[in-house]
C-alpha cells in the first residue's frame, strides 16, 4: 500500500508498487496496466472538483473515472500538490518541480536546486511551495515570475541533520504537519 484515494462514486482505490486496486460491491479488482503501459509504484491521489481521482505513478498521471482508467499523461510524478490557481505542481525523482495546467506541462527552475527524490509537496495559501525530499530536508520556495525563489530552508545546513521528509498534511488550523522517516512528527504554524 502506497497511497489511498476515493472517487465521488465511493469507490476506494488503493495504490501498490505494483499498479491499482479499487474496491467496488463485488469486491477487489486489480488494474496494472493502462494504454499498453505498466502502471508500477503510485505515489500520489488528487480528487478533481468533478469528482474524477488524478493518480501519480511510474507509468504516468492517471485520470480514473468509476472503474475506468485512462494514461492522461505518460510523466512519472513522485509528488503532487494543487496551486491557488487550479494548477498542478510536480515533483520527480531528480528534484525537478513541474507546472501543469490545461495539458501544458513545463519544469520551473528553482533559485537553489536539488537533485534529490521530492517525496511531497504542499502549496500553502502564501503562495509558497513547500518541497520535501526524501535526503535533504526542507526547501520552501515563492514563484518569481517563471521560477522558484527559495525563501527558506530546513536542512543540514541549517542544522536538520538526518531530516527525510515523508508527508505534509494540513490540520485545518493553520499548522503544516511534517512527517518524517528519521525524526518524528514536526509542526509548522
Amino acid at each position: 500500500l502506497t497511497f489511498l484515494g476515493m472517487g465521488s462514486d465511493s469507490i476506494i482505490w488503493i495504490g501498490t508498487q505494483n499498479g491499482l486496486i479499487f474496491r467496488d460491491g463485488r469486491g477487489f479488482h486489480n488494474r496494472d496496466i493502462v494504454q499498453n503501459r505498466r502502471i508500477g509504484y503510485t505515489s500520489w491521489f488528487q480528487r478533481e472538483p468533478d469528482g474524477t481521482l488524478l493518480a501519480g505513478t511510474n507509468g504516468g498521471i492517471l485520470k480514473i473515472t468509476g472503474t475506468s482508467v485512462a494514461m492522461l499523461l505518460p510523466f512519472c510524478s513522485t509528488a503532487h500538490s494543487e496551486g491557488t490557481g487550479r494548477e498542478h505542481w510536480l515533483g520527480d525523482a531528480h528534484g525537478g518541480i513541474w507546472w501543469w495546467k490545461q495539458g501544458q506541462l513545463r519544469q520551473v527552475p528553482l533559485t537553489i536546486p536539488s537533485h534529490d527524490f521530492v517525496n511531497c509537496l504542499y502549496m500553502d495559501a502564501r503562495e509558497n511551495l513547500w518541497i520535501g525530499y526524501r535526503q535533504s530536508g526542507i526547501k520552501i520556495f515563492h514563484r518569481v515570475r517563471d521560477s522558484l525563489a527559495c525563501i527558506k530552508a530546513f536542512d543540514i545546513d541549517h542544522g536538520y541533520t538526518n531530516f527525510r521528509i515523508r508527508s505534509f498534511r494540513e490540520d485545518g488550523k493553520g499548522n503544516l504537519l511534517v512527517g518524517t522517516r528519521t525524526s518524528g512528527l514536526f509542526i509548522f504554524s
